[in-house]
């Protein structure tokens, strides 16, 4: 790889909205209920933001290998029996 120096991204390339990774979060962790509160604008929000992964890609041939759903799905899980082992084996039981 040489000299490699500067910033790079890693990402999915595509732009998701808040309300489209709400609406995953809620269908994966099964919370239909689950619903975005809106609020005015605040002047530091950023209206979209997308990864540039193309000097990852073209330096190191990076390509997202998960989807974000399945991403998120897999983080889920993650968090979910991280919890489970801490709450049904608490350190002082």
């Amino acid at each position: 790889m040489g000299n490699v120096r500067g910033v790079y991204n890693v990402g999915s390339g595509r732009a998701v909205s808040i309300l489209e990774l709400a609406e995953l979060v809620a269908r994966i962790l099964r919370k239909p209920e689950l619903k975005p509160v809106y609020a005015p604008p605040r002047s530091e929000d950023i209206r979209c933001s997308v990864a540039d992964i193309s000097r990852s890609v073209r330096d190191f041939g990076y390509r997202p290998k998960v989807a974000l759903e399945e991403g998120l799905r897999i983080t889920a899980e993650a968090i979910a029996a991280e919890l489970r082992a801490r709450f049904d084996n608490p350190p002082n039981a």
